[in-house]
């Protein structure tokens, strides 16, 4: 049987069970007596096992046992949880990783999994805790209730040439969970086939791959009548190696004959209409309900919904040119459609956060041990959900802003103490909705930043010049940070100290159309957040007409429009304010943002966009506000994308190109 085509599965579900194995183990750390952390750890080593052994990649088998093994001592009690034992644990989990991208990637393995396994057998054999007695196993004839036996049994030599062979009745049931139970059943015959010859099955072959099974109340079951030379003792290595079986029993008919090789499907036409309605069949196991979709056809997907709202635009616009009976109705009723399809298309790219920030846990843990820190690391709001094309920009910026936090934020233990802090550090991602955004908050309690120090490294990397830095306030100083080549590390490391970080950061967000804020005070912390749009794409623009020209802005980006009234403008030196219910609010022309030519004379009311950038409102003077339309957003290409403060490109149904202002980057 070729197992390629199920190599994306085992890799998505081997990288879903070590993504589990790192959340539990990290849970093992804060309570080592934690059963169910340290069972769930066990079960993922084991299924990676089964599916690797399945697979045939003998490497991540070899390593996913040795984890086993040693997860086995922690769940048997034989050994207490230590920092030696977690942190080869970790370091198994990682060569696991890289195995299964190489898997993927169609690459022989090249780690050094030899390594770690005779280092995880000496840590086992050097210093055991009270380990129990070794017990010889019994063959497998447990009700089909109980669960798989934890420990596999040991390697055995292969049946003798000319052994006499025995018949078999097997019967397999797999979970109900299981992501795929027909694939489970096809590495089932697959691998019993090896052993012998399976003369007859219950449900066949070709039922199982239609995912019919036998009802059972465990689960699914299949029960298979083999011939095979091999020993008790061989079956039961085979079937401890599969994933996702509730159970199984083995029936020895030796000297017995066979049963009947006639299939069951065959047998089943023969029977009696009456007979027929108790068929194991009649309660078959629908098909799953849930399908994997590869992302690019997402990606088509809301392609195509742009091209469809372009089309309908393009359609309005006609029939104000040449009226045609009912056209407006069958437009509304498009639109309708238009809008239906849109909101499933972005449903079905929506994923939840914690897909992203599922690791960082792991690399927080992993960076404070580094640093001989404590960091209590807490995530919020895992289930707040994004466009999955925001999602894959947002790994990056996280790992920086993480790093940042315990490399610069968290003091040492002996530090905080002195300053009367709690020796453990704590930081906290938190996201939530806000409007139509999203916001992503890495906040610590640590040191703080210090603005006159901010000031001083600026200067000293010659970023600003002297003057400058001394011109700015508290609240400006802290923006010095997003500067390319700015870092306070005195030392080059591993994670700080080479000026890359925090640029990187903002240049992310603001290429997914958000913005980052920032807010720090000395010895209290500091927070960091990420103001994101839930989709991308397809969004509401309102467009504004400056001279002869058109643009479009997201309406995510406007707080309200306004026309503001020649009572309603104080004047202070060269800036205008608007004074909108005792606030002033800066007025800019926005012409000059876009090198435009400004006009000589403008009578009130003047036309204003209230936007907020930085926390900072501002009121931006336009010429005229032409509408709002649902726009598809296309990127811009070179050499346009340098250009600061357009963030995208759109079409109206004229036929007219626009383009899509990104006031982040104007103001």
């Amino acid at each position: 049987m070729d197992m390629s085509k199920y190599k994306a599965m085992f890799v998505s579900e081997t990288t879903e069970h070590l993504q589990a194995m790192n959340q539990n183990l990290l849970l093992i750390e804060q309570d080592p007596s934690h059963p169910e952390a340290i069972h769930s750890v066990f079960r993922s080593a084991h299924s990676i096992k089964g599916m690797a052994a399945s697979m045939g990649y003998d490497p991540i088998r070899d390593l996913a046992h040795a984890l086993e093994d040693l997860i086995d001592d922690f769940r048997q009690g034989a050994r207490p949880v230590s920092v030696e034992a977690m942190n080869l644990i970790f370091q198994g989990i990682d060569l696991l990783e890289g195995m299964v991208r190489e898997a993927a990637e169609g690459k022989p393995f090249s780690l050094p999994v030899e390594e770690l396994v005779a280092k995880i057998r000496a840590y086992r054999t050097g210093s055991p805790a009270a380990a129990p007695e070794a017990q010889e196993e019994k063959p497998r004839t447990e009700p089909l209730t109980a669960e798989l036996p934890e420990e596999p049994a040991p390697s055995l030599p292969a049946a003798a040439p000319g052994a006499p062979a025995a018949n078999y009745t097997i019967k397999v049931v797999i979970s109900r969970q299981a992501a795929a139970p027909s694939v489970r059943g096809l590495i089932l015959f697959k691998r019993l086939s090896e052993l012998g010859r399976v003369v007859t099955s219950r449900p066949t072959l070709e039922q199982v791959k239609s995912n019919q099974f036998l009802d059972d109340p465990a689960g699914l079951a299949v029960e298979l009548d083999l011939q095979s030379a091999a020993s008790r003792e061989e079956l039961l290595k085979v079937l401890n190696s599969l994933a996702d079986v509730q159970g199984f029993e083995i029936t020895e008919h030796r000297g017995q004959p066979a049963p009947a090789a006639a299939p069951a499907a065959e047998a089943a036409e023969e029977r009696p209409a009456a007979e027929a309605s108790h068929d194991p069949f009649a309660a078959a196991v629908p098909l799953p309900q849930t399908v994997r979709v590869r992302t690019r056809i997402l990606d088509q997907f809301i392609n195509a919904v742009g091209e469809m709202i372009l089309v309908k635009s393009e359609l309005r616009e006609l029939g104000k040119r040449q009226p045609v009976p009912g056209l407006d109705q069958s437009l509304d009723r498009l639109e309708r459609l238009v809008r239906d399809f849109h909101e499933l298309v972005m449903g079905i790219r929506l994923m939840p956060l914690d897909s992203v920030v599922q690791r960082l846990p792991r690399t927080v843990r992993d960076l404070a041990q580094d640093q001989k820190k404590q960091v209590r690391f807490e995530i919020q709001g895992k289930e707040i959900e994004l466009d999955r094309a925001i999602l894959e920009q947002l790994g990056d910026p996280l790992l920086h802003l993480l790093r940042n936090a315990v490399s610069h934020g968290i003091e040492s233990p002996e530090e905080r103490q002195r300053a009367g802090k709690d020796p453990t550090g704590a930081i906290v991602m938190q996201a939530f909705r806000e409007r139509d955004m999203v916001l992503i908050e890495i906040r610590d309690d640590g040191r703080g930043m210090d603005p006159f120090q901010l000031k001083e490294v600026a200067v000293e990397k010659q970023l600003v010049r002297p003057e400058e830095a001394e011109a700015l306030s508290d609240e400006d100083a802290l923006q010095l940070i997003f500067l390319p080549g700015f870092s306070t590390a005195r030392e080059v490391g591993l994670v700080s100290g080479r000026g890359v970080g925090m640029d990187v950061v903002r240049s992310s967000v603001e290429g997914v159309g958000g913005f980052v804020s920032l807010a720090s005070a000395i010895n209290s912390g500091t927070a960091i957040t990420l103001h994101l749009p839930r989709t991308i794409s397809i969004i509401n623009v309102l467009l504004i007409r400056l001279n002869q020209e058109v643009f479009a802005l997201p309406i995510s980006k406007v707080l309200k429009t306004v026309e503001i009234l020649e009572h309603q403008i104080r004047r202070n030196q060269k800036q205008q304010y608007y004074v909108d219910r005792q606030e002033l609010i800066p007025m800019q022309d926005l012409r000059p943002f876009l090198n435009l030519p400004q006009k000589n004379h403008r009578s009130a009311p003047y036309p204003a966009l209230i936007v907020e950038v930085q926390k900072r409102k501002h009121a931006l003077l336009v010429d005229e506000f032409v509408g709002q339309e649902e726009a598809f957003i296309r990127p811009l290409g070179k050499p346009l994308e340098r250009i600061s403060g357009l963030s995208g490109v759109t079409m109206l149904g004229d036929g007219r190109i626009v383009f899509v202002l990104d006031t982040l980057g104007l103001i």
